[in-house]
C-alpha cells in the first residue's frame, strides 16, 4: 500500500472511486451523492494538496480529502476556531475492505502529530447506517444540523490521538497542509502488514 497527496494526473482515479461508491450506495437505494463528481468540483482541492489516494499495486483503492477549515454550515465559531482535521469526500474501492479505513485511522494519527485537537466530518443526514457505524467504532454524534439546500449535517468527531499502526500501514512519504499555525508535516512510513484491526473503543477503529 502507497499513501500519496493526488496529483492533477490522479484526479481521474480519484472520481472513479467517488462515483464509484456512489454507484453503489445507490443500488442499496442509498440517495447520497445524487450528482455524480466531476474534476472541477476536486480539482481545486488537489491544487490544496488536500487529497489523500491509497494505491495498491498501483490500483486506486481509497481516497479522502482533509483540510484544517471546517464547514461554516455545520459548526459555529468557537468549533471552527479549535485546531481540527475536517474530513470530507472519503469513498474506498469495492472489494477492498479495510482500505479506506485505514486512511482514516491514517488521517487522525497526522492530525495528532501536526497539533490538532480533534477529526470531525459531517456526514449525509439520511444515511443511518453510516451514523451507526462511525458510532460503534468511537467516533461521537455532535448534533445533527439542518441547513438549507444541503443533505450533509450529521455531525461526528474524535479526539485526535496516535495510532502507531496506522503510522506504519503505508510506504511512501506524505506531507499534508499546514494546520492552524502549524508547518506542514512529512512523514515516511514502512512497507508492513496491516496487523490485527483493533476492536472497538480502541482508537482509530475503522474497516469502511
Amino acid at each position: 500500500m502507497i499513501l500519496t497527496c493526488a496529483e492533477c494526473a490522479d484526479i481521474p482515479d480519484v472520481l472513479g472511486l467517488l462515483n464509484g461508491a456512489a454507484d453503489r450506495l445507490h443500488e442499496r437505494g442509498i440517495g447520497q451523492w445524487p450528482v455524480p463528481f466531476g474534476a472541477g468540483r476536486i480539482a481545486p482541492l488537489v491544487d490544496r494538496g488536500e487529497v489523500l489516494l491509497v494505491r495498491d499495486g498501483g490500483r486506486p483503492v481509497a481516497t479522502a480529502a482533509v483540510s484544517s477549515d471546517g464547514d461554516a454550515d455545520f459548526w459555529d465559531e468557537r468549533e471552527l476556531a479549535e485546531p481540527a482535521a475536517y474530513l470530507s469526500k472519503a469513498a474506498r474501492a469495492e472489494g477492498c475492505p479495510g482500505a479506506g479505513g485505514m486512511l482514516l485511522r491514517w488521517i487522525t494519527d497526522a492530525a495528532a502529530e501536526r497539533g490538532d485537537r480533534w477529526v470531525r466530518l459531517d456526514a449525509w443526514r439520511a444515511n443511518e447506517g453510516l451514523h451507526r457505524y462511525y458510532l460503534d467504532r468511537g467516533w461521537d454524534h455532535v448534533r445533527t444540523v439542518v441547513a438549507e439546500g444541503r443533505n450533509s449535517g450529521a455531525l461526528f468527531q474524535r479526539l485526535a490521538l496516535p495510532d502507531r499502526k496506522a503510522r506504519e500501514a503505508y510506504a511512501g512519504g506524505v506531507t499534508l497542509p499546514p494546520g492552524r499555525g502549524a508547518e506542514p508535516v512529512t512523514v515516511a512510513y514502512g512497507d508492513v502488514s496491516f496487523g490485527v484491526v483493533p476492536r472497538r473503543g480502541e482508537h482509530g477503529v475503522t474497516v469502511w
